[in-house]
Parts: C-alpha cells; structure tokens; sequence
C-alpha cells in the first residue's frame, strides 16, 4: 500500500508509519504506562502485547493502553474477547464513551471534529454543542437534576475530554491549539 501511495502521490507530505515489531511495540508500552504511571500484570501484558501481534500499529497499542486504564490489577482479561483489529479496538474504546456520555454527544463531537479541518478549539467545539438543542435536551435527560445553565457545561466536557484522550490529537493551527481526530 505504501509503494502505491507513493508512485501515484509522490510530493505527498505524508508518511506511512511502518509496522512496529514486538519488541518495539513491548518498549513503547513500558514507556506509556510508565508516563501514565500504570503497570500491568503479566498476564494482561500478555494479552494486550498478543493483539499487538496481530496488528503491530502504533495507533492499536495506543487505543490498547487506554482501553486497559479499566482493568483492575487482579481482574481477569479474557485474552478471546480482546479486539484483535484496529476497527475492533476503536469500537469498543468509542463504545465505552457512549456508555458513559450517551450516543448523542459522543456522535455529535465526533462528527464536529471529523467535519474540521484543522481541528477544533475547546470553546469552537463547546460552542457548537451549546447550539445542539438535541445535545442539551439529551444532557437534561441523563442529568435532570443539573441546573440548566442554557449551555453545554465545562464540566461535562471535561469529563468527555478524558475519556475520549485516546481519540483525541491536539493541533497548533496559528496561536491556537485545536481538537482534531
């Protein structure tokens, strides 16, 4: 696919990343739980580096690594339900996003970013939230007891923020820093 790219882009500005070998991918993982201070037990290293075989890509041990930050160090990781593909992994990581923040906002903020072209700023993105009558009635439904502030809370995004960082690249574009996928 590279060498295809390449002959029918050959000015392109872009680069494939080649497939990492295990070793390199097992030396990225240390360096990401360490920097997320986090450890795995054998077993679950075991596991995510197994998947990591099969799709040896730098984007699949990323999306791993954060779809691990669930595991408890002495709960069970059913090595035949982890996803083995890079599709797999991106559903059940923006599967665990939904679950948490509901289809509606997590759709929609994809959408925005996705439909960027340079990113987004937080406050471009919160404001087009806070535009999204169907986000904010779908907001006072999940949480009635909020107060209405008439537009899309801080808070929410920063929890959605969170969950979402593995989704997430970060773009300076001029002074700013933006939001992209």
């Amino acid at each position: 696919i590279n060498e295809a790219f390449n002959e029918h882009f050959p000015d392109s500005p872009f680069t494939r990343i080649p497939d990492l070998s295990l070793e390199e991918g097992g030396e990225l993982l240390d360096t990401w739980l360490r920097s997320g201070n986090r450890t795995l037990q054998q077993d679950q290293r075991a596991v995510l580096l197994e998947g990591f075989r099969q799709c040896p890509r730098p984007q699949y041990l990323r999306l791993a690594v954060a779809l691990s930050t669930a595991w408890t160090s002495n709960g069970p990781v059913e090595p035949t339900r982890f996803p083995k593909t890079l599709d797999d992994l991106w559903a059940v990581v923006i599967g665990r996003s939904v679950d948490e923040h509901g289809s509606l906002l997590v759709d929609s903020t994809l959408e925005y970013l996705s439909a960027a072209r340079r990113g987004l700023s937080e406050d471009e993105l919160i404001n087009l939230l806070s535009s999204n009558e169907s986000v904010l009635r779908e907001l006072r439904r999940r949480s009635p007891q909020s107060p209405d502030i008439g537009e899309f809370p801080m808070i929410v995004w920063s929890r959605m923020a969170m969950d979402m960082e593995p989704l997430l690249a970060s773009r300076r574009v001029g002074g700013n820093v933006n939001l992209a996928l």
